[in-house]
This record gives structure tokens, C-alpha cells and sequence, in this order.
């Protein structure tokens, strides 16, 4: 196989020098590709397995050189905008360089997800050249870069032959050309659903407002620099404390961020509170659904209208709304219901907030 992989490559090059017409290879050792707005799917994953994306706004792009990674995304993200998603194989041709030059005549695309364990001869260079230029234009670029450790390294090369080469020397290459590396594939999941809902969004201040005392004290550990908790000017801090009294929350809750409304707070509740933060320096809303209290009504159909409310308030105020529902499969039917309105879901405070710190 390698002796007709190199002879292929080698009848390829020959006849581009001189000019000839020749195909572009996408492979070997290659999944498929989905294409969902011109109903284009050349895997041969069973329909049962794994549904096609869906095909309206398709802002996003997944390129991936595992093609088994490719689908467990669309899997565990069936509501993410893709718009194409392609496996690139082991390379032998088309490589990942090429598909982000093929990319930038299709605008589009506003978020790039890659998935990378290793680059040809000369294909970082070209990677960072060209994701430098996508990066001018707006767009954002993720990565998530596997093959970091030696084993990881030696896996690489034999499932896909990618030359792993100098971490620290590609990180900082591919950083200073604008590329926002992952540390998880949790975060790298993460940042994909928010620029799923947000494709064009940069992180800013965040608020964090939720029903749960741990998911307040969680948000203050983890929003240190570069992402921060947004801070309130004294006028909010009484807009908040009054809404507070009247919520009968005022000898239990301090009016600051984060802000812990306690099991008592009703959907009317978190939307008030969302409100009062509208204006001030917060760019991000991160609302926690611990969803046990009576309070908050999580059948699958209640809860579409307090959902349409929020994503109305995000795009009227031109901020980024995102929920997290800590519980679990029970719940699944009010996450859906939630995700319908167009917002972004987690199941951890952790995962919303290392997501947004994956893009910063």
C-alpha cells in the first residue's frame, strides 16, 4: 500500500508541473465528507448511526485528520450549524493547509474546528500562513491538538503518519497566527457550541447568575485572566438589590456577582436578573439550571418560552447568552428545549466557562 500510495503522489505531482488537469485526492484511510446544503454525504456511515447534519446555517466547519473523532463531534453536537465536515484521512494529496486555503472563497464559514495530530514537511508553516489570513477576516479558528506526549506521538504516526515535530515551537506558531488552541477535547467541545450559537463572538466580562450556591463559588474560581467576572457599577448593584427585595431574596442573597438566586428563584426571576445586567460590562450571561427546585417548570414543552425569552434578550442586547443544566439523562427533553431557541447548553459550569476561556 505504501509503495502505490508513494507511486500516486508522484504521478500527481508530475502531471501538475506540467499542467495537466488532475483530481484532488481526499485520503486514504478516510471516512467521508458531509456537505449538508447540497444534501452531499460520501460516508458509509449507516443513517441509523449517525443522522446527517442539518442543513440550515451552516456557519461552521469541522476539519479533522481522525476521521473517528469527526463523527463522535457531530454526534454528541447534532444542533451545531455544520456546514461542512470533512475527514482528511491520512493525507495523501489534499491536506489540511489546502482545505484552509479552499476555505477562504467561502465566507460562510465563520468558525473553523480542527482537530490536528501532526503536520507534513512544510504544512505548519503553510497552516499558520493561511490561518493568519482567515483570522484577519473575522473568522475564528479552533484547534485541538493531539499527539502531545510521546505515546501520543508514536499513535499518531501510526493511525494517520502525521509528523508530530516541536510542540511548543507549532503552539506558539499557530497562537501568535491567531488560532485558539485547546488544552481537552471537553473545552474543544465547549468553545464549538458557543460559536455554534455566537460565530462571531469574542470573549468579554462574564456574568454568571445561577440557583446553586456551588456553581457560584465554581464561577469565582474559574473566571481569573485572561477571562474575568464582569464588575457592577454601584446604579446596577441597586437595581439589583431592589429586584432582590421584591423577589424576597434580600436577607439571602448579596446583590454582586456571581450571583446565587438560591432554589427560590422562578424563571421571571433569572430573566429580571438578566435584565438588570443588560448595559453594564458584561459581555457573556452564564445562567446555572440546577433543575430540582419546584421553581423552575424543565417539562420539555414549559420550558421553550422562558428559552425563546432568553435568546430574544441575547440578540435585542447584542450578548451572548449560554445555560448550564448540571444533572443528568432525566433532564435531556429541557436541555432540548432549551438548545431549540438557538442557546448554548452545558452540563458542567466548568465546561461553559473553559470554553469561553479556549477562545480567549
Amino acid at each position: 500500500t505504501d509503495g502505490l500510495g508513494v507511486k500516486m503522489s508522484s504521478e500527481l505531482q508530475h502531471a501538475r508541473e506540467q499542467g495537466r488537469w488532475t483530481p484532488a485526492l481526499l485520503g486514504p484511510n478516510f471516512v467521508g465528507h458531509w456537505v449538508p446544503a447540497r444534501d452531499l454525504d460520501t460516508s458509509f456511515i449507516p443513517v441509523e448511526k449517525l443522522a446527517a447534519p442539518a442543513r440550515e446555517g451552516g456557519t461552521v466547519a469541522l476539519l479533522s485528520q481522525s476521521g473517528a473523532f469527526l463523527l463522535s463531534r457531530l454526534s454528541r453536537n447534532p444542533r451545531l450549524p455544520v456546514g461542512l465536515a470533512l475527514a482528511l484521512g491520512n493525507q495523501l494529496d489534499v491536506a489540511l493547509p489546502d482545505v484552509l486555503e479552499a476555505l477562504e472563497a467561502h465566507p460562510e464559514f465563520r468558525v473553523l474546528g480542527l482537530y490536528v495530530e501532526g503536520f507534513g514537511s512544510g504544512e505548519l508553516t503553510a497552516t499558520a500562513r493561511v490561518g493568519q489570513r482567515l483570522r484577519a477576516e473575522g473568522r475564528t479558528l479552533l484547534l485541538y491538538r493531539a499527539g502531545r506526549s510521546e505515546a501520543g506521538q508514536a499513535a499518531a504516526a501510526s493511525h494517520t503518519g502525521a509528523i508530530a515535530g516541536n510542540q511548543m515551537v507549532a503552539h506558539a506558531l499557530l497562537r501568535r497566527a491567531g488560532f485558539c488552541l485547546t488544552p481537552t477535547q471537553q473545552a474543544f467541545d465547549a468553545g464549538l457550541a458557543w460559536l455554534g450559537a455566537y460565530p462571531d463572538m469574542r470573549p468579554g466580562p462574564v456574568a454568571v447568575v445561577t440557583n446553586a450556591g456551588f456553581e457560584s463559588v465554581c464561577a469565582g474560581d474559574l473566571l481569573v485572566s485572561p477571562l474575568v467576572s464582569a464588575s457592577l457599577e454601584a446604579v446596577t448593584m441597586a437595581r439589583l438589590q431592589a429586584l432582590l427585595e421584591a423577589e424576597g431574596l434580600g436577607g439571602l442573597v448579596a446583590s454582586r456577582l456571581p450571583l446565587d438566586l438560591t432554589p427560590m428563584a422562578s424563571e421571571e426571576g433569572f430573566l429580571k436578573a438578566v435584565d438588570v445586567l443588560m448595559g453594564t460590562a458584561a459581555k457573556i450571561v452564564i445562567l446555572g439550571l440546577v433543575p430540582f427546585t419546584r421553581r423552575l417548570h424543565t417539562d420539555g414543552n414549559q420550558a421553550i418560552g422562558f428559552a425563546q425569552a432568553l435568546a430574544a434578550m441575547a440578540q435585542r442586547h447584542g450578548i451572548a447568552i449560554g445555560v448550564v443544566v448540571d444533572a443528568g439523562n432525566d433532564y435531556e427533553p429541557y436541555r432540548q428545549a432549551i438548545t431549540s431557541a438557538g442557546l448554548p447548553v452545558f452540563t458542567r459550569m466548568e465546561d461553559a466557562i473553559e470554553g469561553l476561556k479556549a477562545l480567549s
